[in-house]
């Protein structure tokens, strides 16, 4: 039986090595990644633009039945406020869902035109009354969501102020996350690494003393 599985065994380790392992834990803990989210909207900032991607995916029955059918969708727009679409340019047949009041602003008030670069027409926006949200019309419950756009100027021209995740919580306990990132060529660390370094370098020097 190892000394961390026996309690006696385990309460008589070094003063210092419990302390160790109890930052290791705490670490560990701290850096587990976030829940997933349904559909995750990732907004990246790059010398070209700010490009914005949705994947992930919605079973929309919990919404009922669409509220408005061959409904229209023109474009790609961001409003920060109050909604982002992205989607080829032209008129094509969508489904709208009503779900509420779960619009969540990641900015402030304005209006930008992008550049819609692949995907399927996709929107999630308050349109003042209820939010809506729009897929294509022959999109089935549970497929694949992917939409992808480019807007020119950064996160500061486009009006966007939020830095953490910004969370819509939809019928069915269903999410969409928005999730900023401030350059795609540089990547943070995680907050909670110089705890694990710390922890796992005393917890191996109490080792090679013991021996």
């Amino acid at each position: 039986m190892s000394d961390l599985a026996c309690p006696a065994r385990s309460a008589a380790l070094p003063g210092r090595l419990r302390s160790a392992l109890a930052v290791l834990g705490l670490g560990l803990a701290l850096s587990a990644p976030p829940a997933a989210a349904n559909v995750l909207y990732s907004f990246t900032e790059l010398p070209e633009g700010v490009r914005v991607e949705a994947s992930g995916s919605l079973e929309l029955s919990v919404f009922g039945p669409p509220s408005r059918q061959n409904s229209s969708l023109t474009g790609t727009a961001l409003f920060p406020n109050s909604g982002i679409l992205l989607g080829p340019s032209g008129t094509a047949a969508q489904d709208l869902y009503l779900l509420g009041d779960v619009f969540e602003s990641f900015g402030t008030s304005g209006f930008t035109t992008g550049s819609f670069l692949s995907g399927i027409a996709f929107e999630i926006a308050d349109n003042g009354l209820q939010d809506q949200l729009q897929v294509p019309a022959d999109f089935s419950s549970g497929d694949p969501i992917f939409a992808a756009g480019l807007f020119p100027g950064s996160f500061a021209t486009l009006g966007i102020t939020a830095t953490e995740d910004v969370v819509m919580t939809l019928p069915g306990a269903q999410t969409i996350t928005l999730r900023f990132n401030s350059s795609e060529a540089s990547v943070p660390l995680p907050a909670t690494l110089p705890l694990l370094i710390a922890a796992f370098g005393a917890a191996g020097l109490l080792a090679r003393r013991r021996r």
